[in-house]
């Protein structure tokens, strides 16, 4: 949830503006708001932590209106339906928020089989695939993959293994085509991160990528970024109640994890791509060691480490050796 603040959110402008919202939220005087800068994740905008008395709250910035009008639209729809944060306050024009201070941690890998925590999480995401957005955005998942892959730019035996990945996922779009997948709202990125539990209590965070979707992708995602076992898999389908997923359909998730491994492992090197300017690493001769990619993911989720480009590459080459595993 947290994330960088840009040039365009300078600190003392965000926290001026910030307590100033809060206090006329609350109707108290700014001088006894206190408000700190939150910082890690993206640079989508800037978050502002802000403390009345004993009650936080966030004051969230966004680097453009239409992107600003876009996530208030889809936290005020998780929030009416519980499942994710608070909206106290939108700014009409789109550029902030206010909305709860979500208490709890992101999930670590020691919680995240846990039975309170599968049925509870199953529970929530239920709850925003069997509802409706009137006019929300859409988002296709082939067209979504094709672009990214575009955008990347390596060579050497790395290209060679984006290409088969690549071919993989046009079998795969063979045969889920003729599959009847109902446009439902998504949360699009299901991270651990996005991701708060509190009391076995689960809220979903961080809004900006939601849109009328796959729920079959969305729930695979879940299960691949939250390294869920088979008898958890089990479990989430037993308390995700929903009209059009029956055995049928859970049949073919193994395809949508496919898709959720290709596209994570090109989230990571275009990470690299943008946060390095040697490309070495994508234009290496030799691939170097990598672990499980559930090992890279409990790391990311502990915070144990620094987040280089390496851990990011050899990650994804994790992704993608997961992907290859199953054969069409």
């Amino acid at each position: 949830m947290a994330v960088h603040l840009t040039n365009k959110f300078p600190y003392s402008y965000s926290i001026s503006v910030a307590r100033k919202t809060l206090a006329h939220f609350l109707e108290q005087p700014a001088d006894d708001i206190f408000c700190t800068p939150l910082t890690g994740g993206s640079e989508e905008g800037a978050l502002i932590k802000c403390t009345y008395l004993a009650t936080s709250y966030v004051v969230k910035f966004f680097s453009s209106n239409q992107s600003g009008k876009k996530e208030i639209a889809w936290t005020q729809h998780a929030s009416d339906l519980g499942s994710g944060p608070r909206l106290y306050y939108a700014d009409p024009a789109g550029s902030y928020m206010l909305i709860e201070w979500v208490k709890g941690n992101s999930l670590v890998p020691a919680v995240s089989n846990a039975p309170a925590f599968i049925k509870n999480c199953a529970t929530a995401i239920a709850r925003l695939h069997n509802s409706s957005l009137q006019g929300a955005n859409t988002s296709d998942i082939w067209m979504l993959i094709d672009e990214k892959y575009k955008k990347l730019l390596c060579s050497g035996p790395l290209k060679d293994m984006m290409h088969n990945g690549m071919l993989q996922v046009k079998k795969i779009k063979t045969v889920l085509e003729d599959l009847e997948v109902p446009v439902v709202p998504c949360h699009k990125d299901l991270n651990p991160g996005n991701i708060f539990v509190y009391n076995s209590q689960v809220t979903l965070i961080d809004w900006g990528d939601s849109a009328l979707s796959n729920p079959y992708y969305d729930i695979a995602a879940f299960l691949v970024l939250n390294g869920i076992h088979s008898e958890g898999e089990k479990l989430f389908f037993e308390h995700y109640k929903v009209k059009f997923l029956d055995a049928h359909g859970r049949s073919y998730i193994r395809f949508y994890k496919q898709l959720v491994y290709f596209e994570f492992a090109l989230n990571l090197l275009l990470g690299v791509q943008a946060r390095t300017r040697k490309d070495e690493l994508l234009h290496s001769h030799t691939i170097p060691h990598f672990d499980s990619v559930n090992s890279y993911l409990t790391l990311l989720a502990l915070k144990e480490g620094e987040i280089t480009p390496l851990f990011l590459y050899t990650m994804a080459l994790a992704s993608l050796s997961e992907m290859a595993l199953t054969v069409l």
